[in-house]
């Protein structure tokens, strides 16, 4: 959040978002309020679209990944980050969970 960059001086560069991400429980409140599950609502239910969506709204041409183990998909997301960066994938990682 507090990097300096401004996300608009990301857009169409290669940067890449690695994000630890899991359940919402978003499906089980639709369920419980009876309301059916349509094309909109799979960006709360299915927690893998979140990083591509962020990467798509922000313009960003690097890797994009959603990383879900449990209580250390910070750690791992950092790590992924910095494997593509060392690996010439992206010049800047944005991690995070």
């Amino acid at each position: 959040e507090d990097a300096g960059y401004n996300p608009h001086s990301l857009a169409g560069s290669d940067t890449a978002l690695f994000i630890g991400t899991g359940p919402s429980g978003y499906a089980s409140l639709l369920d419980r309020a009876g309301v059916p599950v349509e094309g909109y609502s799979a960006p709360g239910i299915v927690a893998s679209v979140g990083p591509n969506r962020m990467s798509f709204l922000l313009d960003l041409h690097g890797p994009s990944e959603p990383i879900e183990t449990a209580c250390s998909s910070s750690l791992v997301a950092i790590h992924r980050g910095l494997l593509a960066l060392r690996a010439g994938h992206c010049r800047i990682a944005i991690v995070g969970g």
